[in-house]
């Protein structure tokens, strides 16, 4: 716990504002398809246990919620070279997510 508290408090702009893009657009848009297959795969209730942190009741528009989100990333106040290492950043995290997604689909194969 003690390396990961050193990394939040030691990250910069960049990789903050690409950790939280790449989660809670991860989480609500890839979150929805991650439901829909946990519910129809392993039998989870329909938004019920099992898959509720994939549940978004307060974002009745994901779609709107994403639109906003954006226009809210792109208004923040950054130079084309800060603009540069967030989008890297966006992508170092997004590959990081996926390889564990990959490593979950290895030890839990669907036909589980």
């Amino acid at each position: 716990m003690d390396s990961f508290s050193t990394l939040i408090r030691t990250a910069s702009r960049e990789q903050h504002t690409a950790a939280e893009t790449s989660a809670f657009m991860g989480d609500l848009l890839g979150g929805r398809v991650i439901r829909d297959t946990a519910e129809r795969t392993w039998g989870f209730a329909r938004k019920g246990d099992g898959v509720r942190f994939y549940v978004f009741e307060g974002i009745a528009n994901p779609a709107a919620f994403k639109r906003g989100y954006r226009r809210l990333l792109d208004a923040i106040p950054v130079d084309d070279l800060e603009r540069q290492r967030v989008v890297a950043e966006c992508r170092a995290a997004f590959a990081l997510n996926a390889a564990v997604f990959r490593a979950l689909g290895e030890e839990f194969p669907l036909s589980a």
